[in-house]
């Protein structure tokens, strides 16, 4: 293990686009200077743009890789840029208006949000040195092709799964994504390349890099711009704390915070281009959004987007009115005409064919209507994946079209409408509607806009431009009327916010009932279909029969009429709800059931639910089986309606801790229903009514002494409230964020360094892995290929082997694939087995080969039995 060439892996093609982008900025821009937080975020993604395209120069020339080359290369052009940017001309750096002289609360509060995006990065590096590779997409396509790469020793290609297995491709490797860009892949292969071994942790070290490097150059974009440094960092706190953000940089493995460096910061570098900042921004604002097209697919649906905003903001309004009226007159003429569809050279199709719209690069699309409104306002609003992000660009959208933004109107305007335009067609006008209603890249796409979005918030809001009150004159605004001013509306909307949750909890029908509650511990399940284990104040779940786990508590009797509400705590799929049954003397024959909506802590309103009568006698829970989540029971509470109740589940419901599961990097999903409302709607409201209410101060001061010093100190006030409320939200996260640390550690600690997740049996395939590439380790290439036997190419565990095996291939498949006369490119077939999978034996596979084949069916023999699985050889 060679730990300075790892560190040379990291930091010289940080180095190298650090250089590059000063060149750039000096030559482009006339000489003049950018800040250097600036030039350090935007340069870490230009120089890994620069490593991958050395990379594959190198890789042209040499069969094995080879470091030197690739150091020299970057160590040189880092020292070209340099000598370049220092020859260039310089003029002086451009002026912005006057700041005042920041005050000790404002340098106290820089600080404090200085160490919250400390502490948020900290989090991060924490997660990805303790959690193996843990997304789905990331060991699933992303890091198995950069693995592959690492055991190869070159950027080896990538096949389809038919083409590996007829074996004629030359390929080693297969992958469903396999068309997938290359630059995310290629970064973490680098990293391990260096390092001389693949280390599950390590390698995601790129990403906590990215991390900082957009919190970077949001900061210099905004300093550049004129913003204070306290209006900087609040940016690049946002950022760094929203919830999407902190599970993309923890889980690392994707390529959406990519993303969000090359095309997030590309747009912020584009707008500000647009609004005057000068060539050199123009131009890194069209190289970064160019180079996200290497890192995934949608880099060109937002290149094709910056343009169509380069056109809009460049061409006078009749120009760009008569171009929209020439477009849509050609789309007109070429329905009527049906010519809907064209070949373009180096392109290819592109238009209408057959109910689907044909891009060039991005695929063909279905044409269909949907309403994804309801995802968008449980995900975005309702959800815990954004904070408040989406109120503040709403009230950023209110400012831009209240004539606000200066310079920064036009292009901001219209970026927000061409976004808002791309998701309506994605998600509301194609088949990718699915997308949205489960909040998969309804979420993720948005993330990859982020840096502009925090940019467009933070912007306009300088553009209110509060002015300090100075002056002995500012002093008379200073009496008690002029603090009460200040401080009340916040106080005032916690009243009504608190009001409006004291009206809507219910009350007992007697009074006698309030506060009764009937506990059901982990202990008093009984497990009568699976197997399970009372682990500390939880019963785990460790067997299912054919897919499920029930658990009963019988033996109870229970007036229906006295509970009302039921507080529960399951982690258990994320792709089926858990459900909720009951029995009752009034008809004890028959089952009631009930989904239980979402997993974690929530609540459910039993007084509501048809069949919740009478005399409960039994109470039972059934879990569906989810290999990539580990399930279990906490807990299970039933409350009478009360008003005390009511407050101490809601409390329950909103600081109960989440853990990650294979959907987290889609973000922080709400419940489908629950009896509370949302804690980020909560807050939304206070922050909302305490907003008007300044708004109605500052209206009614209007005209009187001191102008300046009241809209300042308003403006300054709805500033703090506003960050108030998102410390609030991201104060619950943070302790989140500080368990699913401590779960990661302990997680490490059991499994002594090894690279295997703690969910389902992802411990025993690892060792079974470790044993077969024992097995195989004096097979040629072309012979040491394995077969994973599972029922669907889905297969969690089975998609778990493949991945451990490397570096010996695999792909996945059941026993019709060595049915067919063309899939030659198998040498051994692994069964899988578990508690729940018990392999069929070495006759049983051989019928069913011959029952499929008929005859000439591959004879097997018995390398390899482990706890996890069976090895078979094929003798053909």
């Amino acid at each position: 293990m060679s730990v300075f060439a790892f560190a040379m892996a990291l930091l010289l093609p940080w180095a190298a686009g650090f250089a590059v982008l000063r060149c750039l900025v000096h030559c482009v821009g006339g000489g003049q200077r950018a800040p250097l937080s600036l030039t350090v975020g935007y340069g870490f993604f230009l120089g890994n743009a620069l490593l991958v395209a050395v990379l594959y120069l190198v890789g042209m020339f040499t069969e094995q890789l080879l470091r030197w080359p690739v150091h020299l290369s970057l160590a040189v052009i880092a020292v070209i840029a340099l000598w370049l940017a220092q020859r260039a001309p310089r003029t002086p750096p451009s002026h912005h208006p006057p700041q005042a002289v920041a005050s000790r609360g404002q340098r106290l509060l820089f600080a404090a949000l200085l160490l919250l995006c400390l502490l948020h990065l900290g989090f991060a590096l924490v997660e990805q040195l303790q959690l193996p590779t843990y997304p789905w997409d990331a060991w699933l396509a992303w890091f198995y092709r950069a693995k592959a790469w690492f055991f190869s020793g070159n950027l080896a290609p990538m096949v389809s799964r038919a083409q590996w297995l007829s074996g004629v491709s030359g390929a080693d490797y297969s992958i469903e994504a396999f068309a997938y860009p290359p630059l995310v892949s290629a970064i973490p292969f680098w990293s391990a390349y260096n390092l001389g071994l693949w280390s599950d942790t390590l390698v995601h070290l790129p990403y906590f890099g990215c991390g900082v490097a957009v919190a970077l150059g949001l900061y210099g974009q905004c300093r550049e711009r004129g913003l204070s440094p306290l209006l900087a960092v609040s940016a690049a706190y946002l950022w760094l704390s929203l919830p999407l953000v902190d599970t993309h940089l923890s889980l690392a493995g994707y390529a959406d915070i990519w993303m969000a460096g090359f095309a997030g910061l590309g747009f912020v570098a584009l707008v500000r281009a647009l609004a005057g900042a000068g060539r050199a921004q123009l131009l890194l604002g069209a190289l970064m959004l160019g180079i996200s097209a290497a890192a995934k697919v949608e880099g060109l649906m937002w290149t094709l987007l910056a343009l169509l905003l380069v056109l809009a903001c460049r061409l006078p309004l009749r120009w760009s009115m008569a171009l929209a009226g020439v477009a849509l007159l050609a789309v007109l003429t070429a329905w009527l005409t049906g010519y809907t569809y064209v070949e373009l050279p180096l392109l290819g199709g592109t238009g209408y064919l057959a109910g689907e719209l044909v891009l060039p690069g991005m695929g063909a699309h279905r044409l269909e209507l949907h309403n994804p409104l309801p995802a968008y306002l449980r995900g975005f609003l309702l959800g815990g994946s954004w904070h408040l992000l989406w109120v503040f660009l709403l009230l950023a959208a209110g400012l831009l079209l209240g004539a606000r933004g200066g310079a920064l109107r036009r292009p901001l305007l219209l970026f927000l409408l061409l976004f808002i335009a791309s998701q309506a067609l994605i998600f509301a006008g194609t088949e990718q509607a699915v997308w949205a209603s489960s909040l998969t890249a309804a979420n993720r796409l948005p993330l990859q806009m982020s840096p502009v979005l925090v940019f467009a918030c933070v912007a306009l809001f300088a553009s209110l431009r509060p002015v300090p009150p100075t002056g002995p004159d500012a002093v008379a605004w200073l009496g008690l009327a002029a603090r009460l001013a200040v401080w009340l509306p916040p106080l005032v909307a916690a009243v009504v916010v608190a009001a409006g949750l004291w009206w809507q909890a219910p009350r007992a029908a007697d009074p006698a009932d309030a506060g009764r509650e009937h506990t059901v511990a982990p202990a008093q399940w009984r497990v009568v279909v699976g197997s399970g284990q009372v682990q500390g104040d939880r019963l785990g779940i460790n067997g299912f029969d054919a897919g499920a786990a029930v658990l009963s508590r019988s033996g109870i009797h229970l007036d229906s009429a006295r509970y009302a509400y039921l507080r529960y705590d399951v982690q258990a799929s994320i792709y089926t709800n858990p459900q909720l049954f009951w029995r009752t003397t009034r008809d004890p024959g028959k089952t009631y059931t009930a989904a239980l909506h979402g997993t974690g802590a929530n609540v459910l309103a039993l007084h509501q639910l048809k069949g919740w009568k009478g005399n409960i006698v039994e109470l039972g829970i059934v879990l569906f089986e989810d290999p990539s989540r580990p399930s279990s029971v906490g807990g299970l509470t039933l409350n009478t309606a009360s008003t005390g109740s009511y407050l101490r589940n809601a409390a329950a419901h909103w600081l109960a801790f989440d853990s990650w599961s294979a959907s987290s990097i889609n973000g922080v999903v709400p419940a489908g229903k629950s009896t509370f409302p949302a804690l980020p709607a909560v807050v939304a409201l206070w922050l909302l009514v305490t907003l008007v209410l300044y708004l109605g101060v500052g209206l009614a001061s209007r005209g009187g002494t001191q102008p300046g010093a009241r809209s300042g100190r308003l403006v300054g006030a709805m500033a703090l409230s506003a960050l108030g409320a998102w410390l609030v939200l991201d104060l619950r996260w943070s302790a989140n964020l500080l368990y699913l640390d401590g779960r990661a550690i302990e997680a490490r600690r059991a499994s002594a360094g090894r690279d295997f997740l703690p969910v389902s049996n992802d411990a025993q395939i690892y060792a079974l892995a470790g044993q077969v590439r024992q097995a195989l380790a004096g097979q040629p290439p072309e012979r040491a290929r394995v077969l994973v036997l599972a029922r669907n190419r889905e297969d969690y565990p089975a998609l778990r082997a493949k991945y451990h095996l490397l570096p010996v291939p695999a792909v996945i498949g059941d026993i019709d694939v060595l049915t067919r006369p063309r899939n030659r490119g198998v040498g051994y077939l692994l069964q899988l087995t578990s508690p729940d999978r018990e392999s069929p034996g070495i006759e049983a596979l051989e019928r069913q080969m011959v029952a499929a084949r008929e005859r000439h069916a591959p004879r097997l023999r018995e390398v390899l039995r482990a706890e996890a699985g069976v090895l078979y050889e094929l003798v053909k």
